[in-house]
């Protein structure tokens, strides 16, 4: 599998509303790696055609915003100076309502001009305005907003108007328009061989390791597809084709949004399968049937080597290897050091550690890793 890989900062404090909006459509470098020290910074996952056949677009935001970093009291600190690094492109984002943040956006607008202007820099400067107030066309028509729209112009950036209430699921349209602009700005070529509004996907940053994995394995698409066809796709959220000169249309969230429905508890033991026989075959090759197996009979019989029939399998909840123990907020994932599925950025495959005995071991595999002394 081949990679693209386009270097962009996410610069934005943690502190700001909007920033809190975006972030949980990136995966941090401390999410890649829980034991990673460095600045966190964040990226974005594209998949770009099919397994096996094209790329992995890994998309290294460096967002810029004009909010003004608290320096915690910090003597000589420059909140706006995070420094640029390599950045290809940037996107930045502002309140055409709130005046100081233009002042602030101008300065990052220069210093990344002046870091990157050899190389005939991308951006996009997303306008932020309140819909209750005004309509974009309104907006479009103040002596401020057209005199700022010609800075940015000059600057060869682009402008995208985004009103200030969006929904989550907005936020995921929005960024999969970011990365398509992106694309077909810094490689026209690259760009015009694929059909970025349906062959582009975004990936978090589970699917990323599935699909690191199952490249690592040989698999086809289709496989990885069938893999992954339960419980999520590939895919997450609507790909999205993002025009910069039209307005993105939102609705406002409703009461009744899936989102706020509340989480359910864990189960551990009551499982729905149907009132179907079901035949399992022992080790020694004597059928066994059973009906509506519970968790801890599934487990028993799977760590006793018994062949369990596909429907049964894809419900055996994690197990420990070594003690059996299947309850779920006893079971972790942590991050397997030793094993490295992409170079650059960094991420490593996981492991999972049991909280009853400390045994560690490969979920895919099954293969112990390491056993604490009984």
């Amino acid at each position: 599998m081949k990679y693209i890989l386009y270097r962009l900062l996410f610069g934005d404090p943690e502190g700001a509303e909007i920033f809190n909006k975006f972030k949980k459509n990136f995966a941090s470098m401390k999410e890649i790696d829980e034991e990673y020290e460095g600045p966190n910074t964040y990226w974005c996952f594209h998949q770009l055609g099919k397994l096996g056949e094209i790329k992995l677009a890994l998309i290294r935001w460096e967002i810029w915003s004009a909010w003004k970093e608290e320096s915690d009291g910090l003597p000589g600190t420059d909140p706006l100076l995070p420094g640029y690094i390599g950045a290809s492109a940037a996107l930045f984002f502002y309140f055409i309502d709130i005046p100081d943040t233009w002042e602030i956006l101008k300065e990052q607008i220069d210093r990344f001009w002046d870091r990157q202007k050899k190389e005939l820099p991308v951006s996009l400067v997303v306008a932020l305005y309140d819909s209750e107030k005004n309509t974009k066309s309104e907006i479009m028509k103040l002596d401020h907003v057209k005199k700022q729209m010609e800075y940015i112009k000059k600057k060869r950036g682009d402008v995208l108007f985004v009103p200030d209430k969006f929904t989550d699921g907005d936020v995921q349209k929005l960024f999969d328009g970011f990365a398509q602009f992106f694309i077909k700005k810094l490689d026209k070529e690259f760009a015009a061989d694929y059909n970025l509004g349906k062959e582009l996907k975004y990936l978090d940053l589970s699917n990323v390791r599935h699909l690191l994995i199952a490249e690592r394995r040989g698999w086809d698409q289709q496989k990885l597809d069938d893999y992954l066809s339960a419980p999520e796709p590939v895919g997450k959220g609507e790909v999205w084709e993002m025009p910069p000169e039209e307005e993105i249309v939102v609705e406002e969230p409703g009461d009744s949004s899936p989102d706020s429905e509340p989480v359910g508890e864990v189960q551990t033991e009551a499982i729905s399968i149907g009132e179907d026989e079901h035949v399992l075959v022992s080790p020694e090759g004597e059928e066994v049937k059973v009906k509506a197996p519970t968790e801890a009979e599934l487990v028993e019989f799977d760590r006793k080597g018994y062949q369990i029939p596909t429907e049964l399998k894809a419900i055996i909840p994690r197990y420990c290897p070594k003690c059996g123990n299947y309850n779920q907020r006893m079971i972790f994932e942590r991050t397997d050091r030793n094993n490295i599925l992409l170079d650059y950025p960094r991420i490593y495959g996981l492991k999972t550690v049991c909280g009853n005995c400390g045994c560690e071991w490969n979920q895919n595999t099954r293969e112990i890793l390491s056993k604490e002394d009984d």
